[in-house]
């Protein structure tokens, strides 16, 4: 055994982000990809998948 790993901290990521910038345009032009979901539908399928997962979450602590 007496094989060691060592850890360089600056490879270690931030647990907590607090500023996420993208740019699409690398997306439009080699794939022709295009936005097709807006922002307040986002949340929407987030809030859903949210919801339902409380809902099983409450579920299964009743049986």
């Amino acid at each position: 055994m007496g094989k060691r790993v060592s850890i360089d901290p600056y490879f270690y990521q931030p647990t907590e982000v607090d500023l996420l910038l993208s740019d699409p345009s690398f997306a439009k032009k080699k794939f022709n990809w295009s936005l097709n979901v807006g922002f307040k539908q986002l949340v929407g399928i987030m809030m859903e998948f949210d919801l339902e997962k409380v809902s099983l979450c409450k579920i299964i602590l009743l049986i």
